[in-house]
């Protein structure tokens, strides 16, 4: 798995620290469209979801083509972004609107992270990144979280998805057959059957 990104630098330190104890490689990119699209080459070339990271406000902006290219060509990546905390938001001049708000429509979901449940909010936005079409989901994560100790990790191990040879049996090996004998035979699948992976195990 790998990490591009633009973040704050408050808690840039902090987050690649985080990151290299838990063995995710971090890429540092100049613009969150580059970012993002390197993140997307990750996970074309090992199957894991990629990360982009954003800092708040116009970084999240920017970001904002690339997110929706993963949501359009079903690329699960984890959008990582800072936000400016509840307390401090009113007294902040510049910078601070509704991440998710922007984002709605070209995400599978958007999760604020809190306080005590970094894990869960983590594992929820992996499982929503991979369950059925795969896409981008958002996680907003407040300043004041990005250094501040949690409690022990209660997150699944999660496996990704491999390959599965289908179902053997006469009826299979009859419509291999079929193949086999057809003068021009075609096949008119969508994006879902090659996200199931179908295409790979057809023949």
């Amino acid at each position: 798995m790998t990490v591009s990104t633009r973040f704050d630098q408050q808690s840039l330190m902090v987050l690649m620290e985080g990151l290299k104890k838990s063995g995710i490689d971090f890429v540092l990119t100049k613009h969150e469209n580059c970012a993002g699209f390197m993140a997307e080459g990750g996970f074309h070339a090992d199957g894991a979801p990629g990360i982009l990271v954003a800092t708040i406000g116009p970084g999240v902006a920017n970001a904002v083509n690339v997110v929706a290219n993963a949501f359009q060509d079903r690329v699960p990546l984890i959008f990582l972004t800072g936000c400016v905390d509840a307390d401090e938001a009113l007294t902040y001049t510049h910078q601070v609107f509704d991440h998710g708000e922007l984002l709605k429509s070209v995400t599978k979901a958007s999760i604020k992270v809190v306080d005590g449940a970094v894990d869960v909010s983590i594992d929820k936005a992996i499982a929503i990144a991979l369950d059925g079409q795969p896409g981008p989901v958002h996680l907003d994560l407040p300043i004041s979280l990005a250094s501040k100790s949690q409690p022990a990790s209660t997150m699944i191990v999660r496996t990704f998805p491999s390959h599965t040879a289908p179902a053997e049996g006469t009826e299979l090996e009859a419509a291999r057959q079929w193949f086999r004998e057809a003068k021009r035979p075609l096949i008119i699948a969508g994006v879902d059957a090659v996200e199931s992976r179908d295409a790979a195990t057809a023949m």
